[in-house]
């Protein structure tokens, strides 16, 4: 929505689903929770690297599932930027490398 959005102005918009915490509704819909989070996590990536300002308040009320994807019950829809942040490129680097590391396990590097 090009036409609609400035560094001034935030547009919303209404998205049907429930929160990412209801897991009486997650085992409803079968929602793949391992495939929910891969792209909860793919989404802030793309935000922060591709983007440039992503949203800086990730927590799960922050985070709904939809249920207005026929046959797709594992799409997160991401809510509240109104704290967003933007990484210079040298922070960028050390957040993707502490990332990586956090994900091999490898203590060494995380010190």
């Amino acid at each position: 929505v090009p036409d609609f959005v400035t560094e001034r102005v935030l547009v919303m918009d209404f998205c049907e689903g429930f929160p990412a915490r209801d897991t009486e509704r997650l085992d409803k819909y079968n929602v793949d929770r391992e495939l929910l989070l891969e792209r909860v996590c793919a989404a802030w990536a793309v935000q922060m690297h591709v983007g440039g300002v992503f949203n800086a308040d990730p927590h799960l009320g922050n985070i709904l599932v939809s249920t207005a994807v026929p046959g797709d019950p594992s799409v997160p829809v991401l809510l509240d930027f109104g704290l967003t942040k933007r990484l210079n490129p040298k922070i960028k680097v050390a957040f993707a490398r502490l990332m990586h590391a956090s994900h091999e396990y490898d203590v060494d590097s995380l010190l």
